[in-house]
């Protein structure tokens, strides 16, 4: 936490220091952990787990907590996971008129309607999407309330029923959660946050209510100097990819919200839009070490040595990797970083052995069997190795098994290549795709279109 206070702003913006020591200062806050409930509640001791809820609760309304409540319990059960789901179930189960345990529930319960929502437009959502999630929601609703019946003060219930409003675009229910939820606390800079995001335009709200939220949170950053981030997500909605297609553009918008406080959008956003307009690698770094100082990010981190390797600052990235390898060995996102550091400093041998590291821990890695075949055909020269990985994912019946096999054929092998293409895009249509699958399958159609060309171009005569 101190560090986090007496870590630089970025020179370009004006931070106020009140705004930043209290952001610091949620670094420091600790709540009973989901494993930590779940393991209480295997032993059916629900008692212990209210009994620590309460003193949450009360130290909600005490100065510079405003909002622990709720913060401890989405740390726990904001999560669409059958673990944060059981764990609820299990404490309604051991604790029928809780007013925590069914918090709980519905927290859960909204995580899931979210999840089952996704990120997509409405018109690429399929309704069966919707339906889950309409049905989720209504049990959330239905568990926020039967809280609220047992626990008049349980602020976080109404932070609960504003979420679950937002996504059937219930604005009745968010004004009327929003309006009882400040009664109860009106500077908690959560149920301001809250209460904004179901607002905006895609969700039935509008830019009058936007600004309502604005004008009556800044009434309040005396109490709590948190709230003066809420007029800063004015620019970050108009940064929405929704509204605006142009990379430099939405850099800008995110550089006007944070320009006097450290407002979200900007932490999880700008290093990540800095990177895509390119040319500045010192805001991609700095921007992703401001996200790394607020918010803990480690993935940050990661996003900032690929930066600083591009620098010609591979000491500092491997450094930096290095730090969150000592107190996560094994963690798999960090080795690949760090081989691909290694990589784009040609040293192949050490990433080689860093991406060895990764199948250690889980053999048909995607990305670590992609390095290595790359490696063996091309950098080092080690062809049997790579024959080994792809027969390897073959077995495994793996869609990129055949991508990699395409890989390995040579220039004389067009056709043997083609097939493993084909039969890549084939398998990989059933698959669920993320960016580094679709950069891949672009990759492979392109690919393909470059060999139908070669076939329709009539063949060169030789000259006599």
């Amino acid at each position: 936490m101190q560090r986090c206070r007496t870590y630089p702003d970025p020179p370009e913006f004006r931070w106020d220091p009140k705004v930043v020591h209290a952001a610091c200062a949620l670094l420091g806050w600790k709540a009973l952990s989901l494993t930590e409930i779940d393991e209480a509640l295997s032993t059916g001791n629900a008692a212990s787990i209210d009994q620590a809820f309460k003193s949450y609760l009360e130290s909600s309304f005490k100065k510079d907590q405003h909002g622990f409540l709720t913060w401890a319990f989405k740390q726990a059960f904001d999560k669409d996971s059958a673990e944060a789901s059981q764990t609820a179930k299990r404490w309604v189960e051991l604790s029928p008129d809780s007013a925590f345990a069914l918090t709980a529930r519905g927290t859960q319960l909204v995580a899931a309607a979210w999840g089952a929502r996704g990120q997509e437009l409405s018109v690429d959502t399929p309704s069966k999407n919707f339906r889950l999630m309409e049905k989720l929601a209504g049990e959330a609703v239905d568990a926020f309330q039967a809280a609220l019946k047992r626990s008049p003060r349980m602020i976080t219930a109404y932070y609960g029923l504003i979420r679950a409003a937002q996504l059937v675009s219930d604005q009745d229910l968010v004004s009327e959660a929003s309006a009882e939820a400040l009664k109860l606390d009106p500077a908690d800079h959560l149920i301001y946050d809250s209460w904004f995001d179901a607002v905006k335009p895609k969700w039935g709200g509008s830019n009058a209510l936007m600004l309502a939220v604005v004008t009556t949170a800044t009434r309040h950053v005396d109490e709590n100097p948190l709230i003066a981030r809420v007029a800063g997500r004015l620019p970050c909605v108009q940064a929405d990819p929704l509204y605006v297609d142009d990379d430099r553009q939405r850099l800008a918008l995110y550089r006007v919200a944070a320009a006097t406080v450290p407002v979200l959008c900007f932490l999880v956003h700008a290093g990540d839009t800095a990177e895509l307009v390119g040319k500045d690698d010192v805001s991609v770094v700095r921007y992703f070490s401001q996200s790394y100082r607020f918010l803990r990010d480690d993935h940050s981190i990661l996003r900032r040595a690929l930066a600083l390797q591009r620098m010609g600052r591979r000491e500092w990235a491997i450094e930096s990797i290095d730090d969150l390898l000592q107190r996560e060995p094994n963690k798999t996102e960090a080795l690949l970083y760090k081989g691909w550091v290694l990589e784009g400093n040609d040293k192949l041998v050490e990433a080689e052995a860093t991406f060895l590291q990764v199948i250690e821990i889980d053999p048909l890695n995607r990305e670590a069997s992609t390095e290595l075949v790359h490696l063996y055909a091309h950098g080092l020269n080690q062809r049997e190795k790579a024959i080994q990985i792809v027969e390897r994912l073959k077995t495994a019946s793996r869609p990129r098994a055949w991508l990699l096999a395409a890989v390995l054929d040579g220039k004389d092998e067009n056709a043997k290549c083609r097939e493993n293409l084909q039969k890549y895009l084939d398998l990989v249509a059933g698959e669920p795709i993320d960016d580094y699958e679709q950069r891949d399958i672009d990759r492979a159609k392109q690919q393909l279109l470059e060999f139908d060309k070669q076939l329709a171009s009539p063949p060169q005569e030789k000259s006599s």
